[in-house]
């Protein structure tokens, strides 16, 4: 095989890859996609709550490691500003500086935002926007220092609408070192365990007519990661969602 036919296999060849909700799901299969495409994955789950992994990021970190050659599981709770900050030294020491990162924690808006307790909102919050800032934080100066990083904040609607703003000026701020910031939208993820109402439901207001395959959100983030996005950067791109969102949603722990 010529060098031209790895790198076009490969685009994100060396490059190492934190993936935050990679237990199950849109996270695993981002951080599968990404191995796919070169990267060494750091498959990051909540875990313990004591920094071991869980056994589902295990089970990703393993199936990474058959795709790109090598990926480790770790555990951490990415709400937390100093667990952040340890992940990012444990991924650090064990597999090199990340410069591609994908927040995928997995949570959704339980509900209407009227309807929401304050409990409910400042767990919203901490799963999407602390998380993403905290993470955000650890890697940009190593993604500055090389000059290139990937950022892909990855949301089931209508939880992605808080993360907009947040990419766009995340974007803005770090286009000058080559780091481009892009949010991902999806619809509600196929999975067995689904209720067949919900599902129904879906499916009539969604223009696909059907949930979307969490492998379908993963080539989206894979591209996005690639060398070839470089011009996309402050982007909202919508993966499965219907064009009028009706309020309701379901949790990402059925995926």
């Amino acid at each position: 095989m010529s060098l031209n036919e790895v790198v076009a296999d490969a685009p994100l060849a060396g490059r190492i890859a934190l993936v935050t909700g990679a237990g199950r799901g849109v996270g695993r299969a981002c951080a599968v996609a990404l191995a796919r495409a070169g990267c060494l994955v750091a498959a990051c789950d909540v875990g313990d709550g004591a920094g071991a992994p869980s056994e589902e990021a295990d089970a990703t970190a393993v199936q990474c490691a058959q795709e790109s050659g090598k990926a480790q599981a770790f555990g951490a709770d990415v709400t937390n500003a100093a667990a952040v900050e340890r992940l990012w030294v444990d991924v650090t020491a064990a597999l090199g500086a990340p410069v591609v990162l994908v927040n995928a924690p997995g949570g959704v808006v339980p509900g209407p935002l009227g309807a929401l307790s304050p409990e409910e909102w400042q767990a919203v919050v901490r799963e999407h926007l602390d998380a993403a800032f905290y993470c955000a934080r650890a890697v940009l100066p190593a993604m500055r220092a090389a000059g290139f990083g990937r950022i892909l904040n990855v949301a089931l609607a209508p939880a992605g609408e808080a993360l907009v703003s947040f990419t766009r000026r995340w974007a803005m701020e770090e286009a000058g070192h080559g780091i481009t910031v892009n949010a991902i939208v999806s619809g509600l993820v196929e999975s067995a365990e689904l209720d067949p109402e919900l599902v129904r439901s879906w499916s009539t207001a969604a223009p696909l007519g059907r949930p979307v395959r969490a492998e379908e959100v993963a080539r989206v983030v894979a591209f996005l990661a690639s060398p070839a996005s470089s011009a996309i950067t402050g982007a909202r791109l919508d993966v499965g969602t219907p064009w009028s969102w009706s309020g309701r949603s379901a949790s990402r722990g059925a995926e």
